[in-house]
């Protein structure tokens, strides 16, 4: 579910929460509080907060490696705009697209599929991509190792008040 944000009134425990969930979503209350040096209660408590503002959300990273999807394939496409949303919601359904994003550039849509092999993503490209009314393909990468990935990802710390 994805939540609208107003800036929040976050603070320096808050980041320090923040950063020990994001190396490790299993951590207990209590484990953060010990490492923190903070009461266990006002961390837990500052969790659920967390948890419910849509600060932090549970959800599990599958590793498409490890089910031999070792390919990350970035696509660039443009989309004819009155087609637009029916394209989007085409390649929402698609199985291979990862990631979906509309590009700053009018009618640019950025996705990102994961294959077995490149082999696997021309044909993807061809057949499936290619099959789609108003959608013209601009750009195609492998992306031949992701070093950070927004699940790595952490606000700045100068953001939370001290």
């Amino acid at each position: 579910m994805t939540k609208h944000f107003l800036p929040l009134a976050l603070d320096k425990l808050d980041y320090q929460i923040i950063k020990c969930l994001n190396s490790n979503i299993r951590i207990t209350s209590s484990e953060i509080a010990k490492l923190l040096n903070s009461n266990q209660r006002t961390v837990h408590k500052r969790m659920e907060r967390l948890f419910d503002l849509g600060v932090v959300q549970l959800k599990g990273w599958i590793e498409p490696k490890a089910f031999g999807y070792g390919i990350a394939g970035d696509i660039i496409l443009s989309v004819d705009p009155n087609k637009k949303e029916e394209i989007l919601k085409k390649l929402e359904s698609m199985n291979p697209i990862s990631y979906i994003a509309i590009d700053q550039t009018p009618n640019e849509i950025s996705i990102q599929a994961r294959f077995r092999d490149p082999e696997e993503m021309s044909a993807f490209v061809k057949t499936e991509l290619g099959a789609i009314e108003g959608l013209k393909i601009i750009k195609t990468t492998i992306a031949v190792q992701i070093l950070k990935n927004i699940v790595d990802w952490t606000p700045p710390e100068n953001i939370f008040k001290h």
